[in-house]
């Protein structure tokens, strides 16, 4: 029961509202007694000073009665026969006058304790009514009465209170934390691999923004484990070609079934090369993934940028019979980026750019303010070559992904030239994007902020 307590969130809070409950009550239940003593005393003594008074003015009455003068009193044995006993309120008080110096009875001693009343007639005091109040015996019992049956009544309704807020409190924190038990056992699933547990529903707004951010983290976790196996698969299958062809060059050697050439070492040396390209190509995607890429930003004219990229492709053009043509607008200036790796990015669209458009064929480069956001630069490259199909492009990113597999490996594609185009435009802060219509024109879009 204390490791409940103590280990559990349901027990500490349910030990929390418990005291909170009983702290509530016992400071209720002192206030309260603490009212009605004081109530009960304020009572008493009201009702003693108003039957006090009524004594007085009786002696008044009677003063007047004997024609102003106090002779009177010489005819009473005692003063307590001129007034009623009142045993409930006064209990056993004793009385005197005192008037023209004089105290009557005049055995009486003047101690502590005493209550002076003024008697006057025509607002003129002409002597005092003393009063010498002893506890009532009944008043007494009558307040240990009260006392007593108010506080079996607070403590009642204490036993209550703390029963009933346990019961809600118990019933509000199953509603509660039912949720966040569902959502453990949902994360148990998830820590081994297990995504496709249905999450809990909610009317709490606060757990169900929990939640939402429980479910968002795992599509991310199930995106990135697809990713992780396919990126697997993929690294596996781009291996598996070169090496099966430089087994196979070797086998056939090996079993004489034709003798070691120069065509034969071409080809080993060319499966090696891109077994180098493949392992190249990882590790830049892999750094700039993981934000490894230092960049180091220059000024940079974008028009000279695009000038160098034709200038290293100018050969390539040449014997291709493509022409590669360059529009910057007047009001496009410089950028800030990372020069090498901008490049790298280029030649990378550049390279795509080549390797699928048609012979005699023509590419444009263009440079302008984006239309949507004029402090930004938009480079985009075009091409007039086969194109790409719609349902393929929102996956051209993606690591090792081809729109046309078969192509890609006779040209010599990685897969991974795009991702990482999208990784180093990412870390300079930009945008990449493209458009294609099949057998028309395809069309390479990078953002970058402009340096003005």
């Amino acid at each position: 029961m204390k490791n409940f307590i103590l280990n559990s969130l349901r027990g500490r809070l349910l030990l929390l509202l418990i005291v909170t409950a009983c702290i509530i009550g016992s400071i209720d239940f002192a206030a309260s007694q603490f009212i009605i003593t004081r109530e009960m005393t304020n009572y008493i003594s009201h009702v003693q000073r108003d039957q006090i008074n009524d004594w007085s003015r009786l002696v008044e009455t009677l003063y007047i009665y004997h024609g102003y003068s106090w002779n009177f009193l010489r005819n009473k044995s005692s003063i307590q026969m001129l007034f009623p006993t009142d045993q409930l309120v006064l209990g056993q008080p004793q009385y005197a006058i005192a008037f023209h110096h004089h105290i009557y009875p005049s055995d009486v001693s003047l101690n502590s304790g005493w209550v002076h009343f003024p008697i006057q007639i025509q607002r003129k005091i002409i002597g005092h009514l003393l009063v010498h109040l002893s506890p009532s015996t009944a008043l007494l019992h009558l307040d240990d009465q009260l006392t007593t049956f108010f506080s079996n009544i607070q403590v009642i309704f204490l036993l209550l209170v703390v029963v009933l807020s346990t019961m809600i409190a118990l019933h509000y924190l199953r509603k509660v934390l039912m949720p966040l038990e569902q959502l453990a056992m949902v994360a148990r699933g998830v820590s081994k691999q297990i995504f496709m547990i249905p999450l809990p529903r909610t009317k709490d707004a606060q757990i169900t923004a929990v939640i939402q951010a429980f479910r968002s983290m795992q599509v991310e976790l199930k995106k990135a484990q697809d990713s992780r196996e396919r990126l697997i698969a993929d690294v596996i299958h781009e291996l598996r070609t070169p090496l099966n062809i430089m087994a196979n060059q070797i086998e056939a050697v090996q079993l004489g079934i034709y003798e070691f050439n120069q065509d034969h070492l071409s080809i080993l040396y060319n499966e090696i090369i891109r077994l180098s390209s493949i392992l190249s190509d990882l590790q830049q995607l892999n750094e700039a993934e993981t934000g490894i890429v230092q960049l180091k930003y220059v000024r940079t004219n974008v028009r000279n940028l695009l000038l160098t990229i034709r200038e290293l492709f100018l050969a390539d053009c040449l014997k291709l019979g493509i022409a590669c043509e360059i529009k910057v607008s007047e009001n496009v200036g410089e950028v800030m980026v990372d020069e090498r790796r901008m490049i790298q990015v280029l030649v990378n669209l550049m390279s795509n750019a080549m390797r699928f458009s048609k012979r005699g064929g023509k590419i444009i480069w263009t440079a302008e303010l984006d239309s949507e956001d004029n402090k930004k630069i938009a480079i985009s490259i075009q091409d007039n070559g086969a194109g790409i199909s719609i349902e393929n492009l929102p996956f051209l990113f993606d690591r090792f992904y081809r729109a046309d597999n078969s192509r890609s490996r006779e040209t010599g594609g990685s897969g991974l030239g795009l991702a990482i185009v999208k990784q180093i435009v990412e870390l300079h802060g930009g945008d990449v994007s493209v458009s294609s219509i099949p057998d028309v024109r395809t069309i390479f879009r990078i953002t970058l902020r402009s340096f003005s």
